[in-house]
């Protein structure tokens, strides 16, 4: 039998003797394995994790933590690239959402004052 490791990306479709082992948050895909090596490996994984120390809740919020930083990043391009390809409406900008949020709050405030004055 030939044991290797995949992974698994969104849309992928995992064959039916394939188990997962763990989820890779840096390249967000999941790794699998062969159904008795996926348990080996993640217990193993588990293993190293906490005798290098790094519990693994915290080992996995900071490869989250990492993971959320890189997809705001690739959001932000994403953003950037449609502002110059034309796809967004010209009025609707960030400053012109300040503002609207602002102005909208202002006049909540007022109403609920207003409305505890008289």
């Amino acid at each position: 039998m030939r044991v290797t490791q995949e992974r698994m990306h969104d849309g992928y479709v995992k064959p039916w003797w394939w188990g997962l082992a763990y989820q890779d948050f840096l390249t967000n895909c999941f790794v699998i394995y062969p159904i008795p090596m996926n348990l080996i490996v993640r217990w193993s994984r588990d293993l190293f994790f906490l005798v290098k120390g790094y519990t693994l809740r915290g080992y996995r919020e900071r490869i989250e933590k990492l993971a959320f930083v890189r997809g705001h990043q690739e959001g932000a391009a994403s953003e950037r690239r449609a502002w110059e390809a034309g796809f967004v409406n010209p009025k609707i900008t960030p400053q012109w959402i300040e503002d609207e949020v602002q102005r909208r709050t202002k006049e909540k405030l007022e109403r609920f004052f207003g409305a505890l004055k008289g």
